[in-house]
C-alpha cells in the first residue's frame, strides 16, 4: 500500500531513520542516487521541494536533469514512492522525488512528466485514471555467453520449466522485491516507478552474481529483445472505457479515437519511446521484428498497436503500444503515448477499418491502412518530433523548449548508441 506523507514522516520518527536516499530519473532513464540526512524530510519537502542548495553537491547534473540552474532548484519527494532499496543498507528508507525550478516554475525533468500528464488526463473530461502495464521476461548472461532464455516475472509463461541459476535469481529477485508479482496495471507513475525499480533491482542482483540482466517481452524474438509493449486503459468513474460488446473486438468508440492518436503521432512518438540504439539498422535493431505498420492487430505482431487475442471482459480490455523500446524512460514516453491517445480522442481520429483490424487477410483482398508505414529511421524520428509535438503541449506537460533540449540531446547521442542486439540494462 502507498504511503502517505504522515506515514513517511512517522516511519522516520518512530524508527529513528537517521539517513534517507533519495531517486531522481534523467532524461535518459538513468537513477541518479543520493543519500541525505532525515532530518532534511520535512513536510514541506514533499509539496515545495528539499533546496538542491541544502542537499550534498555531488549526484546532481543539470543538463541530464533538465532542471535549469541548479541553485534554483527544489527536489520534490513523493510519499507514495517510498521502498527500501535492498542494496542501499545504510539507508532505510529510499523516496522517488523530480526536479523542479524555482525560476519558471516548469518542472522539466523525466518523472514530473507523468506526474503532469496524469494531471491533464484529470482536467481533459475524456477520462480520470489511465492505467499502464508491462509483462516483461528476464535476459540473463555471465561475461562471455550467450542469453540463456527468458524468465517469466508472474502470469503468462510463470509455469514454465526454467534452469536451476534462472530459477535461483527470480526467486531471489521477487524476495527482494517483496512481491510474486512485481507489475500490476496501475496509474502512469507508479506503473513507471514499478518498472524503473524492477529493472534498477535486476541489475543490481545480476552485478552481484557476475551476470548481466535485461527487461524484454515475452511474446518477440530474442533479436528483438529491445522490444517492450506496454498495455493501456482509460476509465472514468472507475468505468472501463475501451470495452465496446458486440463491436469489433470489442472494442470502445473511444478505443477506437485513442488509436487513432497513437497511429497519427506514431512517427514523432518514436523519438521518445526508442533510444536511438540502431541508427544503422533502424528503428528496432538489425534482424529484428520491429513494427512497421501504422495499424492495429490482435497480438503482437508488426503493427503499432497490438491488442489481446483472447476475448477480453470489460475490465480487461486494453491496448498496447509495440513500437517501444526496453530501455526508453518510461515516464518520458508512456506520458507522451497518453497525450497522443487523448489527442486522437479530442479530434476523434479513425484508425481505419476492419481490413487494418486483420492483416492476415491476403494481399489482395486488404485494404491499404489509413496511415502510411513508418519510417524508423532514429533521424527521421526526431524531424518528425520537431514538426509533430503540439499534442504534447497540452495540459502543459511538455514544453517547446524540453523538446528542443530532447532533439538535440538525441541527435548527439546517436553516434555514441550501444551496439545492436544489446538490451542489457546499465541502470
Amino acid at each position: 500500500m502507498a504511503l502517505t506523507v504522515d506515514d513517511v514522516l512517522r516511519r522516520l520518527r518512530d524508527q529513528a531513520i537517521e539517513r534517507v536516499d533519495l531517486g531522481l530519473c534523467d532524461l535518459s532513464g538513468r537513477w541518479h542516487h543520493l543519500t541525505v540526512a532525515a532530518e532534511l524530510i520535512q513536510p514541506s519537502s514533499f509539496s515545495e521541494g528539499v533546496s538542491v542548495a541544502a542537499l550534498p553537491a555531488a549526484g546532481f547534473d543539470g543538463e541530464s536533469l533538465a532542471a535549469g540552474d541548479l541553485q534554483e532548484a527544489a527536489v520534490v519527494l513523493d510519499a507514495a514512492s517510498a521502498w527500501r532499496d535492498p542494496f542501499l543498507p545504510t539507508a532505510p528508507l529510499s523516496l522517488f522525488g523530480w526536479m523542479r525550478c524555482r525560476s519558471d516554475g516548469h518542472p522539466g525533468c523525466a518523472r514530473s512528466l507523468a506526474s503532469r500528464a496524469t494531471e491533464a488526463l484529470a482536467s481533459s473530461g475524456l477520462a480520470d485514471t489511465a492505467l499502464f502495464q508491462v509483462a516483461p521476461h528476464l535476459l540473463l548472461r555471465g561475461a562471455g555467453e550467450r542469453s540463456a532464455g527468458r524468465i517469466p516475472l508472474g502470469g503468462h509463461g510463470q509455469a514454465a520449466a526454467l534452469p536451476e541459476r534462472s530459477l535461483a535469481f527470480r526467486s531471489e529477485l521477487l524476495s527482494l522485491l517483496g512481491t510474486p508479482a512485481p507489475l500490476q496495471a496501475a496509474e502512469l507513475l507508479p506503473a513507471a516507478d514499478g518498472l524503473m525499480r524492477l529493472g534498477y533491482t535486476a541489475h543490481q542482483l545480476a552485478a552481484c552474481c557476475g551476470l548481466s540482466a535485461a527487461l524484454v517481452a515475452a511474446e518477440r524474438p530474442v533479436e528483438a529483445a529491445g522490444c517492450l509493449p506496454v498495455s493501456q486503459s482509460l476509465r472514468k468513474a472507475r468505468l472501463p472505457l475501451f470495452y465496446g460488446e458486440g463491436t469489433r473486438a470489442d472494442l470502445s468508440q473511444t478505443a477506437r479515437w485513442y488509436i487513432g492518436g497513437l497511429l497519427l503521432h506514431a512517427p514523432a512518438l518514436l523519438a521518445l519511446t526508442g533510444t536511438g540504439a540502431s541508427i544503422d539498422g533502424g528503428w528496432g535493431g538489425a534482424g529484428s521484428a520491429a513494427p512497421l505498420r501504422r495499424a492495429y492487430a490482435p497480438g503482437v505482431g508488426s503493427t503499432v498497436v497490438g491488442l489481446p487475442v483472447a476475448r477480453p471482459t470489460p475490465a480487461s480490455q486494453r491496448l498496447a503500444f509495440v513500437a517501444i523500446e526496453a530501455a526508453a524512460n518510461p515516464y518520458v514516453s508512456w506520458s507522451a503515448l497518453l497525450l497522443a491517445g487523448l489527442d486522437g480522442i479530442r479530434r476523434q481520429i479513425d484508425p481505419g477499418g476492419i481490413q487494418a483490424l486483420e492483416p492476415s487477410h491476403p494481399p489482395a483482398e486488404a485494404q491499404p491502412d489509413p496511415f502510411p508505414p513508418l519510417t524508423t529511421h532514429p533521424l527521421a524520428a526526431l524531424e518528425a518530433l520537431a514538426t509533430d509535438h503540439a499534442f504534447l503541449l497540452e495540459g502543459d506537460v511538455f514544453s517547446s523548449a524540453w523538446i528542443a533540449v530532447w532533439i538535440e540531446r538525441q541527435r548527439r547521442r546517436l553516434p555514441l548508441a550501444p551496439p545492436q542486439g544489446e538490451p542489457f540494462l546499465s541502470v
